[in-house]
């Protein structure tokens, strides 16, 4: 007998519960749980989070995560640089978030460090302008994996 294929979540990092986490837990199916560090989700409610927090987290969880993204800063790539080279330095591996205003210079020094790269900023772009950032970043990828955020 085979055995399940595992089932992906994603879950942003504010809304990663002690509940959350026993109800992930307490699943027949197997789950790799990719954690996202609700960058977005805090700025639009006027919350912060803190490296330290997000990083003890991730680090105590059981079991690991099997992905997790780097804490950024919405609007902000070299606050959101920051943070990744730092949980680096920590010896996380997260996955990098390139966010809006990031060149692609910025896109191949993440990729020397993760298989793949999240694209941030999506959310408040509309329409052409939205299109337009995503075809730029793909291009500048070529090929290599994203996982588009927002």
């Amino acid at each position: 007998m085979t055995a399940p294929t595992p089932c992906r979540v994603l879950v942003a990092y504010p809304y990663l519960t002690a509940k959350t986490r026993e109800v992930l837990a307490s699943t027949d199916v197997p789950v790799e749980l990719v954690v996202d560090s609700g960058a977005y989700t805090a700025w639009n409610t006027g919350r912060s989070i803190k490296l330290d927090d997000y990083c003890r987290t991730i680090a105590d969880m059981k079991p690991a995560p099997w992905r997790y993204f780097n804490l950024d800063v919405v609007g902000d790539p070299e606050a959101s640089d920051a943070n990744y080279r730092e949980m680096l330095r920590q010896g996380f591996t997260p996955v990098p978030v390139l966010t809006r205003g990031g060149t692609e210079r910025d896109l191949n020094e993440m990729f020397e460090t993760s298989d793949v790269v999240a694209i941030g900023g999506l959310n408040p772009l509309r329409g052409n302008q939205r299109h337009g950032y995503i075809k730029r970043v793909v291009r500048w990828a070529r090929g290599r994996k994203l996982h588009l955020l927002g």
